[in-house]
């Protein structure tokens, strides 16, 4: 009796025989952590960017007043129709290269330092309220799901805070030392960049105070 199962094509003498598609080939991902850091870095690195666009031509103007020889008689509006009459639109943008770097890197610096700390203070408290978990589990005669025990009110001092995916938030106090960590970390990084940007900015001002 003939087998009524079917059978695979000849592939010929000329011809490989064809497989089904293997799920052997394997597609690299990066770790979840390294994925987060490098989220926090672009926002970082955009935000910082987006920040002196916006910000550096206000702080080409303080700088031209504060250098100014008029004694202050001069005003900000007055200050930027000069700058707008002798130099252009681009006037207001001179020497924004060294801050436009810095404080990009600032930024990233500042948004890594900020979620690694919190996502480490999170996971240590995930694995706390695990071992609680499971600690009530081995005492309690009645059998409970395995649910991670949350805290009955996730805000403080009646301010509500989004919480993450698992519902595990962090009391204020964290949030506070996590601030606090994140500026002793980043004062290491400001200093130089507002350093060079006050050097930079102040050049330019120099030198176009020496024109008048």
């Amino acid at each position: 009796m003939p087998d009524p199962s079917p059978q695979p094509p000849d592939p010929g003498p000329n011809r490989s025989p064809t497989f089904p598609h293997s799920s052997s080939t394997s597609t690299f991902h990066l770790p979840q952590h390294v994925r987060w850091a490098l989220q926090d870095i672009g926002a970082g690195t955009v935000g910082g960017i987006g920040a002196v666009l916006v910000g550096h031509p206000l702080d080409t103007i303080k700088v031209r007043l504060q250098t100014s020889r008029t004694g202050g008689e001069m005003s900000m509006l007055s200050c930027a129709r000069m700058t707008m009459r002798e130099e252009g639109i681009r006037g207001f943008w001179k020497g924004m290269q060294s801050p436009l770097a810095g404080e990009g890197f600032f930024n990233a610096v500042q948004f890594l330092t900020y979620g690694a700390s919190k996502r480490f203070l999170l996971e240590q408290k995930r694995q706390r309220l695990d071992h609680e978990n499971d600690t009530a589990k081995r005492l309690s005669p009645v059998s409970i799901p395995s649910t991670r025990l949350v805290p009955a009110s996730s805000s403080a001092m009646g301010m509500p805070r989004p919480l993450t995916r698992d519902g595990v938030d962090l009391p204020v106090g964290d949030y506070f030392l996590i601030g606090a960590f994140t500026g002793f970390c980043c004062t290491f990084v400001e200093s130089p960049i507002d350093l060079w940007k006050t050097q930079s900015v102040d050049k330019v001002s120099s030198s176009h105070a020496m024109m008048h």
